[in-house]
């Protein structure tokens, strides 16, 4: 999924928080924070591709996209964080949480790259949908990726988010 889809997500889950019973949340810093880490994984992207040429995919080699990586910032957290901030801050964790898993299903449907759910432990790419060679320039990935069932969905996502984010209440 392209940037833009995970920003669109990531709105429609603040504005799903803010209209549940965390009402009482900043909505600022709900918006922030799911939209932040609905594109976080995503962030070292530039640096893999530049690192490896293009040629590889950033799910394999990106700490950031690693689902294990974030459930123990997670444990770690809830270990170690005084119990008073752990209260202010869980919700937001909560929804960080949920903006990130979003994320990985998301990526999960991709046609060059599944997510690598286990890794370290298992380093196999798992996606839904059969994968094929990862172009090895941008431009080649452009046009194959705009040629996919995935491109056209992405359209119907992010239609069908802003039609949510303006029309409820």
């Amino acid at each position: 999924m392209t940037t833009l889809t995970h920003i669109a997500v990531g709105a429609v889950i603040a504005k799903a928080a803010l209209s549940g019973s965390h009402a009482h949340l900043d909505p600022m810093t709900v918006y922030a924070v799911s939209i932040l880490f609905s594109n976080l994984p995503d962030l070292t992207t530039p640096i893999i591709y530049i690192r490896y040429r293009l040629a590889k995919s950033h799910h394999l080699y990106s700490l950031f996209h690693k689902p294990l990586f974030w459930v123990s910032i997670y444990v770690f957290l809830q270990i170690f964080l005084p119990k008073n901030l752990w209260e202010i801050i869980s919700p937001y964790v909560l929804i960080a949480g949920i903006s990130l898993t979003i994320h990985f299903l998301m990526d999960s449907f991709g046609p060059f790259n599944g997510v690598v759910w286990l890794a370290p432990i298992i380093k196999k790419e798992i996606s839904f949908v059969r994968l094929f060679p990862a172009p090895l320039s941008s431009r080649e990935w452009l046009v194959t990726y705009s040629k996919t069932l995935l491109h056209k969905t992405e359209y119907l996502i992010v239609g069908s988010s802003l039609v949510y984010l303006i029309f409820k209440h």
